[in-house]
């Protein structure tokens, strides 16, 4: 109910999300033989599709809350 709380509690998840993906794609790639900073490097790259999902997401959020808040009255 915050402000900015649903903006800030996406990208504080998105944010998590891309670290946890990170995270296994270093354990997985280490596991191959591939040194560390290579995995590292690789996971960091493979997982940046994060970024342009959370630009659409806060673009398109803006003009698709006030149908959500709509529809979401109806249902309660």
């Amino acid at each position: 109910n915050k402000k900015n709380g649903l903006r800030n509690g996406y990208i504080l998840g998105c944010l998590c999300k891309y670290l946890c993906h990170v995270f296994t794609g270093v354990v997985f790639f280490s596991e191959t033989g591939a040194s560390f900073f290579s995995s590292l490097t690789y996971s960091l790259a493979y997982n940046a599709y994060v970024l342009p999902e959370v630009i659409l997401t806060l673009v398109l959020l803006p003009v698709l809350l006030p149908y959500i808040n709509k529809r979401k009255v109806g249902i309660e």
